[in-house]
């Protein structure tokens, strides 16, 4: 029958103060028998034990005089303690339990190095001491000695292979190596052992989330959960997970399970929220109170929040203290190292992605990969994503000097091999957003870190050097809003791909279901970036222009049912929204063409759909916000020159679309523009882009060399 642990744990502590240590004793062992891994019981037990494997031959303490110990321990009475075991050590100087003892008061008192200190005497006194072995490697871990931690938990392991404690913990210090495929092994010969430990299932977890193994990873926390179901933390990690795999119910289920249990949990009301937003649930109204969270100290992830607050001055503020309460205590490998004496033949840029595969980001910046400068430049890929041998995988690893694949690698364990690389530039094009590894730079990986392409926002990261933006996205008057400084290119700050095909066998209107004949609004960004805002003002668009729809991409079930319900509430009949699901990049280009009018969307403007729509020859109405995703679609058509498209109010937006709608003429004179500038158009000139990135990473390498700290750049036109 399961025991009480909590019970017990107070029986046995009410035995020694009454001055029953052997009655204490076997408690411990009865409270371990169920459950090894319980702290309180093996310090309790380590402390009480004399005789036996655990003494060396000499005289040692009475049982009395470690229940006394243990009494102040438990009661939180550790300079006494401490005073106590001194004078004991000193009395029997071969006793290794009393030295292990004063190793476990050491630790509570944060005083690491002083327990690594005593649990080594211990250990010298009787070498097969596991428990002392087990105790050195976790305040080893603390004291930042992982490769020493890593040596105690392995010798422990080697005296006792089935030893869980010692399994774990070398689970442990090897994925803080980097040996994190070593770390999921001894995670489960540990869980193999004690299958009823949730901690290690909620680890092996997070190591296989990490690693981007959803499906093991949320069989990991099921059954951390069935273990200690009140526990927030492993709820939490079940619903990032599930979120990543787009389980979205699953997900908020999860989300508000850990909210039940700890409603302070401010990055899960944010997930929550962030849900919501991509199942188009606008049933409740977004609050003030929603879009300050991750302002007063709550770890929030910023990207969550980029569609529900674009104001810029508290982007920062969340991103600033996101970054310290994830990442903070890292610390670079390195001072930065002084300049070269002269200017080295190529500059080694690093590129660290976990999409380097048919992904958005990629489409966008495969011609300019391949367009490098190889004279003037070396470039690396660090790759820490899934392995995808798709056609632009291929073509990816062709474009770079050398493409390293550190997906089972930690972050600091990248750090130091772009560090042994000698990469010169780092070029972070991931930030925030999904299987980000922000903890790379963190190490500082290279003398210059810059932040491109995937986060349109500040990092809020001290050794984030630049962020690369241009006049629109990153204006000058908000620079106080970004903690990096601004890499302003002379067009768009967007890379684009002229190569990228459209083919010429575009579907049929009747495949896709767009009526003959009507006027079709076009929308495919994703469905979180669409609020009760935009769709308000794209109904009454429909119900004003006759023989019209609204195309959008299909957003999964819950969202569709939402969309054509709040249709519904318009009057609108829900025939005009039409779904369609993804294609294949070339004929998803293709199918613009059926397409009259791209509506963008406000707080997360269109990026790489915004840049499809135009490189198709559709048109785009945007609407100029305030900070960097909701001015990307002004940026993009600025630099196709059609300014005339960028509004700067909902009502201004919403006048032009029907302008446009019921004037043909005009329609047809701005997409025969679009059309017929088309390559030549800056956003789409990739060879000019890559010269003004190249002379934008030359410029900051400059700086270096002169031993100047980063500053504003402005790349010419």
């Amino acid at each position: 029958m399961p025991i009480n642990v909590k019970k017990s744990l107070l029986k046995a502590s009410s035995m020694i103060k009454r001055g029953n240590p052997q009655a204490a004793e076997q408690i411990y062992r009865d409270i371990l028998e169920q459950f090894p891994q319980n702290s309180q019981a093996i310090k309790g037990l380590a402390a009480l034990t004399s005789g036996g494997t655990l003494r060396t031959a000499g005289p040692a303490p009475s049982r009395e005089q470690m229940a006394q110990l243990v009494a102040m321990y438990q009661t939180g009475r550790y300079e006494k303690a401490l005073a106590m075991a001194r004078q004991l050590a000193d009395q029997f100087p071969v006793d290794p339990v009393i030295l292990n003892f004063i190793g476990v008061v050491y630790a509570a008192q944060q005083r690491h190095l002083e327990a690594v200190a005593a649990y080594t005497r211990a250990i010298q006194l009787l070498p097969t001491y596991t428990e002392a072995l087990c105790n050195q490697g976790i305040s080893m871990q603390a004291a930042g000695q992982a490769d020493n931690a890593f040596d105690a938990f392995d010798r422990a392991v080697e005296l006792e292979p089935n030893n869980p404690r010692a399994l774990m913990g070398r689970a442990t210090t090897r994925r803080d190596r980097g040996d994190l495929e070593g770390a999921v092994k001894d995670y489960r010969l540990s869980l193999e052992i004690d299958p009823s430990n949730a901690s290690a299932h909620n680890n092996l977890g997070n190591l296989l989330q990490y690693l981007g193994n959803y499906h093991s990873a949320v069989a990991s926390y099921t059954q951390a959960i069935n273990l200690n179901p009140g526990n927030a933390d492993i709820w939490f990690n079940l619903g990032q997970t599930e979120f990543q795999t787009r389980h979205f119910d699953k997900s908020m289920k999860a989300y508000q399970e850990a909210l039940k249990l700890d409603p302070g949990l401010g990055e899960a009301r944010a997930k929550a929220l962030h849900i919501r937003r991509y199942q188009c649930d606008w049933s409740a109204p977004e609050t003030a109170h929603d879009r300050s969270l991750g302002l007063a100290g709550e770890e929030v992830n910023p990207f969550s929040m980029l569609s529900i607050d674009p104001d810029p001055a508290q982007q920062l503020i969340r991103a600033t203290q996101y970054y310290q309460r994830q990442y903070g205590q890292i610390e670079a490998l390195r001072a930065l190292p002084p300049a070269a004496a002269e200017r080295p033949e190529k500059i080694r840029i690093g590129y660290f992605s976990a999409d380097f595969h048919a992904h958005a980001t990629m489409y966008l910046m495969g011609g300019m990969l391949e367009r490098h400068d190889r004279e003037r430049f070396s470039i690396h890929a660090f790759s820490f994503g899934p392995v995808d041998d798709d056609p632009q995988n291929t073509r990816l690893r062709k474009a770079v000097d050398a493409y390293h694949d550190v997906r089972h690698m930690s972050e600091q364990t990248i750090a130091e091999l772009s560090i042994a690389e000698n990469i010169d530039i780092a070029v972070d094009l991931k930030g925030y957003t999904a299987n980000c590894r922000p903890g790379i730079f963190g190490y500082r990986a290279a003398p210059i870190q810059i932040s491109y392409l995937g986060y349109p926002g500040t990092l809020g990261m001290p050794e984030m050097d630049y962020i690369i933006g241009d006049e629109t996205v990153t204006p000058a008057h908000q620079a106080k809003h970004y903690s990096e400084k601004i890499i302003s290119l002379p067009n768009s700050y967007q890379a684009n791909d002229n190569t990228r095909e459209i083919s010429t066998h575009p579907p049929s209107r009747e495949s896709l279901g767009l009526p003959e004949g009507a006027f079709v609004f076009c929308c495919f960004n994703s469905n979180y970036k669409i609020s009760s805002r935009e769709f308000d003002i794209w109904m009454r668009l429909l119900s004003q222009v006759d023989n019209s729809v609204l195309w959008l991409l299909n957003p999964g079930e819950t969202a569709k049912t939402n969309l054509t319900r709040a249709a519904e509430s318009h009057g609108i009949n829900t025939a005009r929204l039409i779904f369609s699901e993804k294609l294949p990049l070339s004929e998803h280009l293709s199918r613009h063409c059926h397409a009259d009018l791209f509506l963008d969307t406000f707080n997360c403007n269109a990026h790489t759909t915004a840049s499809d729509a135009l490189w198709a020859g559709l048109p785009v109405i945007t609407r100029l916000g305030q900070g960097f995703a909701s001015r990307v679609g002004g940026s993009l058509l600025r630099a196709v020159g059609l300014d005339e498209l960028i509004t700067e109010s909902d009502e201004a937006y919403e006048q032009l679309a029907l302008e446009l709608a019921r004037d043909a003429d005009r329609l047809s004179d701005i997409r025969t523009r679009l059309e017929d500038r088309g390559a030549k158009a800056p956003l789409f000139d990739t060879a000019r882009f890559t010269q003004d990135i190249e002379a934008a990473y030359e410029a900051t390498y400059d700086r270096y060399l002169r031993g100047e700290a980063p500053e504003h750049i402005t790349v010419p036109r």
